[in-house]
């Protein structure tokens, strides 16, 4: 089995460190997102060390939350719902234990639960296919200008050069 450790509360020390999550698309209160966290790190024996915000527009989540995780040596990443880890859920488990209220032992791949927000993610969705087409008619208008390019003519042999030196003679 992959990734660390599962352990039930009673078994850990409040001293190991957790990172909460929250996913500034996601969180309708963050009020009441970070007083879950704390209550979730106090009810499962975690040190709440700090909370991370991310949003859709975040550069590399994956990589920051996973980064962040290392450098903070936290055993946990909570979050309100497990919509907050979005994308990252898949590959989180392999650096620390996601925990979710309501959802033990998180330690092996899930998939995310479907989203509450249908226009949103349809709007992912179009998002994604904008760089595709974009892609596909760039293709397409290279092939077409090289296929439209004039070919040089093979009738007419190129020009040669030529080239005057001066001359080298001394004249004294």
């Amino acid at each position: 089995m992959h990734g660390p450790a599962v352990g039930q509360p009673s078994e850990r020390a409040a001293t190991e460190a957790a990172l909460g999550l929250l996913n500034l698309g996601v969180s309708e209160s963050r009020t009441a997102d970070r007083h879950l966290l704390e209550e979730l790190a106090r009810t499962n024996g975690y040190r709440l060390i700090d909370v991370l915000t991310i949003d859709d527009e975040t550069y590399m989540p994956t990589a920051y939350i996973a980064e962040r995780v290392r450098t903070a040596h936290a055993t946990a990443l909570l979050a309100p719902s497990f919509e907050h880890f979005g994308v990252s859920a898949r590959v989180l488990p392999l650096v620390a234990r996601l925990v979710v209220p309501g959802v033990a032992g998180l330690d092996r791949e899930l998939d995310p639960p479907p989203r509450r927000d249908a226009k949103k993610a349809r709007g992912r969705r179009y998002r994604m296919r904008s760089p595709i087409l974009t892609a596909a008619a760039l293709t397409a208008f290279l092939i077409t200008a090289w296929a439209l390019w004039p070919a040089p003519d093979p009738a007419t042999p190129p020009t040669p050069a030529v080239i005057v030196l001066p001359d080298q003679t001394d004249h004294q």
